[in-house]
C-alpha cells in the first residue's frame, strides 16, 4: 500500500497528465478530415488520457485501503480529477475510462 504522500504525488501526476492531454487535444484543427499531424496529436492525447485512467484506478485501489482514515487532501485531489474530467472532451474522457477498465480487467485476470 502506498503512503498518503505517494498517493498525493500519483494523483497530482494524473491531474497533470489530463491537463496535458486536454492541451494537446485543443491544438487540433477540428474539421471534416484531420491532417496526419492532427491525428498523431489526437492519438497521443488519447493515449495520455488512457494511461491516466489506468493509473487513477490503480491508485484508487490503494486509496480504498486508506479511505477509512478520511484523508481530506486525498479526497480533494480526487474531486479535482473528477472536475477536470467533466470539463474534458468526451474523446479524452472515454480514453480515461477505457484505461480504468483495462486495469479492472487485468485485476480480474480476464484479459
Amino acid at each position: 500500500m502506498r503512503t498518503s504522500t505517494e498517493m498525493l504525488i500519483a494523483f497530482t501526476e494524473i491531474e497533470l497528465a489530463l491537463a496535458v492531454a486536454k492541451a494537446k487535444f485543443s491544438l487540433i484543427t477540428h474539421g471534416h478530415s484531420l491532417s496526419e499531424q492532427d491525428e498523431d496529436v489526437a492519438n497521443t492525447a488519447w493515449s495520455d488520457s488512457f494511461y491516466a485512467g489506468m493509473k487513477f484506478d490503480a491508485v484508487l485501489s490503494d486509496f480504498a485501503c486508506y479511505f477509512k482514515f478520511q484523508h481530506e487532501r486525498l479526497l480533494a485531489v480526487i474531486t479535482d480529477i473528477n472536475c477536470q474530467l467533466s470539463a474534458m472532451p468526451s474523446y479524452l474522457r472515454d480514453a480515461f475510462q477505457f484505461g480504468q477498465c483495462d486495469v479492472r480487467i487485468a485485476e480480474l485476470d480476464l484479459g
